[in-house]
């Protein structure tokens, strides 16, 4: 409850009892549009984003995960902000195309890709895909010479932990 309280106390106000997101009293907002329900801070999501941006080297590119939360006017607020897309799926992919990003600004990582997803996604002009597997990169690898095409891929390593 003492982490809670703290994110609370850094990131917003409370006033005679009540929490305020936006400078506006979460009571009132639950009255208007009824509850439950989400509310969210574009200051807090800038902030977050401004200090990430200052914190990493220029050169270095910020995609937000649709995965943590695929509401369009988040994922519209990133990508005005310059952020790309990171997904996981091709239902992932549909959202991020409906909220503006281009298909060249989205990278696809995380296990289980299906053949089908990764013709489709290859197709539509992907950014970037982070391969799992020897197996996923000679399903790339076919795919591409099929569709005459080149794929921008990053491999990702899992190293064994502990000692051996």
């Amino acid at each position: 409850m003492d982490h809670v309280r703290a994110l609370i106390e850094r990131h917003f106000k409370v006033s005679g009892g009540d929490l305020h997101i936006g400078g506006v009293a979460v009571g009132s907002i639950a009255n208007r549009f009824g509850s439950p329900l989400f509310v969210y801070d574009a200051a807090v999501l800038d902030r977050k984003l401004a200090h990430l941006r200052y914190t990493l080297p220029q050169q270095f590119q910020i995609y937000y995960s649709v995965k943590a939360n695929p509401n369009q006017a988040i994922l519209r607020r990133f990508l005005g902000k310059g952020c790309g897309l990171e997904i996981a799926s091709s239902g992932e992919f549909y959202q991020a195309i409906q909220a503006g990003c281009r298909s060249e600004n989205i990278l696809f990582a995380g296990p289980g890709k299906t053949e089908a997803e990764l013709e489709f996604v290859l197709k539509q002009g992907i950014g970037e895909l982070h391969v799992e597997s020897s197996l996923e990169i000679k399903r790339v690898s076919a795919i591409c010479r099929q569709l005459g095409i080149h794929a921008r891929v990053a491999l990702r390593i899992n190293p064994k932990g502990g000692s051996q």
